[in-house]
């Protein structure tokens, strides 16, 4: 037979391009009108600072209260025309922003009066409910076994098809009994 066959197409080898260490170019702005100004050994900001101009690198201003608000300034400033059509003067504009920050400030419980205080609320853990399946399962590992045989339980994987363990078991059987009737859940406060 064949044991080796030729290559139709033949491999394309890539040559891996070696980064030489150099110094790294000193980048400028290319908006800056005096580029002596630029050091290298500081950061953009600290370079920005020193020339009088102030950068903002937050990632996005739109979604932060600060961002928002100046944003809002900005479009009421420059579009002053628009809104002077519109009826909306800088003092309305100014009015509508000081009602906007009252709104943010108001109580919770006085706009919900239903929601009560953490003193007043009870805090209980969620009690997990069993499946329809997860209670038969349980239903008929009872009827079987009895309340208290959970080693047994576990090995009987006709019954027990979900294959649970034996701290499984016991978790399910007591949920399954309180779900019942049988017995009531006691948890501890903290």
């Amino acid at each position: 037979g064949m044991l080796s066959k030729k290559r139709k197409v033949p491999r394309i080898v890539k040559k891996r391009k070696r980064h030489d260490k150099k110094m790294k170019k000193r980048v400028v702005p290319k908006d800056i009108s005096d580029p002596q100004q630029w050091s290298g050994d500081k950061t953009p900001q600290q370079n920005y600072e020193v020339m009088g101009l102030v950068l903002n690198n937050k990632p996005s201003m739109r979604q932060s209260k600060q961002g928002k608000a100046l944003m809002t300034e900005a479009r009421l400033r420059m579009n002053k025309s628009h809104y002077a059509e519109q009826g909306i003067i800088d003092e309305d504009i100014e009015e509508m922003q000081a009602v906007k920050d009252t709104k943010n400030e108001a109580d919770l419980a006085s706009l919900f009066p239903e929601i009560k205080s953490k003193k007043d609320a009870i805090i209980k853990p969620t009690v997990r409910r069993l499946k329809a399946d997860e209670k038969q399962i349980c239903e008929r590992l009872i009827k079987k076994y009895g309340l208290e045989s959970y080693g047994k339980m576990a090995r009987d994987i006709k019954v027990n098809y979900l294959q649970w363990s034996k701290g499984q078991i016991a978790k399910n059987i007591e949920l399954y009994r309180s779900s019942i009737g049988e017995i009531k859940l006691d948890y501890k406060d903290e």
